[in-house]
C-alpha cells in the first residue's frame, strides 16, 4: 500500500580552480658532483555545496483521503484496496499493484536461480507524486530533512616547495626538499532543533538558525629526504624520511548541529579539526638481474600525531561508559571536565 509519498530535491555543487608551476634548473659542480633543483607553487580555491528540499504527502486519514480520491479520479484504471482479494475497502492507502512495471526485464541475474519479483513504474509513480503536490497546499516540507545536510563549504589551499637531487659520483644520490602548506576553511550550515510536537515539519518554527566558522587555518612544513646508495650492478640501498598530513573529510569539519527538543542528545562534528601528522621512516634493499627479476626488502616507521577517533556514543554526562577509545583521548576529555 502507498501511504506515504515523499520526494527529496538535492543541488550539489563542487568546483575546484587550480592555479600551479614547476621549474626545474639543472647544475653540474663537477663531474662527480651534479643534479636539479626545482621549485613549484600551487594554489588552489574549491567550493563545494549543498542543498535539500524534503516534501511529503499521505494517502489516509480526511485530507489524505481527499488526496487519495483525486489520484483514483486522474487513474481510473487504478484498482482500490476492496477490489483486491483479501483486502477491503476500509484498508487505508493506494494498493502497489497499480505500480507494477509489467514489462520491466531483470534479465538472466546469477543465471536466472532466483525471481526477483516485482518492479515499480517510477515513470507512473512520479506522475503520480508530482500530482499530489500541487497546489502548494497539499503537501508538506520536512523541517529537518531540509536543513540538516545544507552547507556551504569553502577551502583554499596554498602550497610551494623547494627540492634538490644531488648525484654523487655514481654511486650516491640525495635529494632532500622541503614545502610549505597553507589551508584557509570557511564553513557554513544549519543548527537544527528537532520538535516532534509539530508533525508537519518535525522541527522547532525558530529554526534552522545560521551556522558558520571561517577561521580555520592550518599550516604546516613538511621536510623531506631521500636517499640511494647503488652497491653494485645489482642491488641498491634505498633510505627516506618525509612529514606527511592526513586530512580530516570536509563533512567531519561542519559546525552544524543537530538536537532533540531536550536539547540533551546533539550531533555534532568538529571544525576545528587539525589534520593528523605523521613522521615516516623508511629503510629498503632491492635486488634485480635477468635470474630473480626484482626483489625488494623493506622497513618503514611511522609516527602519527592528532590522530582523528570518533566516538559515536560519546555522552559528556555519562563520561564513564566510554570505551574503544585511546588513553591520550580520555585524558583530553577528562581535562575540561576537572
Amino acid at each position: 500500500m502507498l501511504h506515504l509519498n515523499t520526494r527529496d530535491q538535492i543541488e550539489r555543487r563542487d568546483e575546484t580552480k587550480t592555479f600551479s608551476f614547476d621549474w626545474k634548473v639543472p647544475y653540474a659542480v663537477s663531474g662527480d658532483l651534479s643534479g636539479n633543483v626545482v621549485v613549484g607553487f600551487k594554489y588552489s580555491e574549491k567550493e563545494r555545496s549543498s542543498n535539500t528540499e524534503s516534501f511529503w504527502t499521505y494517502y489516509h486519514g480526511g485530507i489524505g483521503g481527499d488526496r487519495m480520491e483525486r489520484i483514483y479520479a486522474n487513474n481510473p484504471d487504478f484498482l482500490r484496496a476492496g477490489d483486491i482479494e483479501g483486502y477491503g475497502y476500509s484498508v487505508l492507502g493506494i494498493p502497489a499493484i497499480n505500480f507494477v512495471d509489467e514489462g520491466y526485464d531483470y534479465g538472466e541475474i546469477l543465471n536466472g536461480r532466483f525471481d526477483l519479483g516485482w518492479s515499480a513504474d517510477l515513470d507512473l509513480l512520479k506522475q503520480v507524486h508530482d500530482h499530489s503536490l500541487y497546489p502548494p497546499s497539499q503537501f508538506s516540507r520536512w523541517g529537518v530533512e531540509s536543513s540538516e545536510n545544507d552547507y556551504v563549504n569553502l577551502e583554499d589551499r596554498t602550497a610551494g616547495y623547494i627540492m634538490a637531487e644531488i648525484n654523487i659520483g655514481e654511486r650516491i644520490m640525495l635529494s632532500p626538499g622541503v614545502r610549505f602548506e597553507r589551508m584557509h576553511t570557511d564553513y557554513s550550515s544549519n543548527y537544527v532543533l528537532e520538535d516532534p510536537n509539530i508533525p508537519e515539519t518535525g522541527m522547532d518554527p525558530a529554526y534552522p538558525k545560521a551556522t558558520r566558522v571561517d577561521d580555520r587555518v592550518n599550516e604546516h612544513f613538511f621536510p623531506s629526504i631521500n636517499a640511494k646508495f647503488k652497491v653494485n650492478e645489482w642491488s641498491n640501498i634505498r633510505a627516506a624520511y618525509f612529514k606527511s598530513a592526513s586530512r580530516p573529510d570536509y563533512r567531519l569539519l561542519s559546525p552544524g548541529l543537530i538536537s532533540d527538543n531536550t536539547r540533551e542528545n546533539i550531533t555534532a562534528y568538529n571544525p576545528y579539526l587539525k589534520p593528523a601528522l605523521a613522521q615516516n621512516f623508511d629503510l629498503g634493499v632491492e635486488f634485480y638481474n635477468n635470474e630473480i627479476g626484482f626483489f625488494t626488502i623493506n622497513l618503514f616507521y611511522k609516527e602519527i600525531t592528532d590522530l582523528i577517533y570518533r566516538l559515536p556514543r560519546y555522552q559528556p554526562s555519562r563520561f564513564d561508559v566510554v570505551t574503544g577509545a585511546p588513553e591520550s583521548l580520555l585524558e583530553s576529555l577528562e581535562r575540561p571536565r576537572e
